[in-house]
């Protein structure tokens, strides 16, 4: 039943663009979690974008953060829905490594 019902078991079959949005500190679902469906998706060469928010739980509390989640949410429905041109950050996107470290 767990190989049934993981995203990450079929990833394979999915072709809508998603884009996931996932705070570091998530008490309800592993960060990790997130991760591994992200691979598994890029791994199937899957339309995905991941943007992950350090120190945030399973709701976004800081309001730059909540900004910044609706702005994105836009853009990407706009680019995939509406067809306007991708802003840089989903053309080039920020490799997590680089992201400055919040303390």
């Amino acid at each position: 039943m767990f190989i049934e019902q993981s995203a990450v078991y079929h990833a394979r079959n999915m072709n809508t663009p998603l884009l996931i949005q996932h705070g570091t500190a998530d008490g309800s679902v592993e960060w990790l979690q997130a991760i591994e469906f992200y691979n598994a998706l890029r791994f199937n060469s899957k339309p995905v974008i991941l943007i992950s928010y350090p120190g945030e739980g399973h709701g976004l509390r800081k309001y730059e953060n909540q900004f910044d989640n609706q702005r994105r949410s836009r853009q990407f429905l706009d680019h995939y829905l509406k067809d306007v041109p991708a802003p840089d950050w989903m053309i080039n996107g920020r490799r997590f490594i680089d992201k400055p470290e919040k303390k």
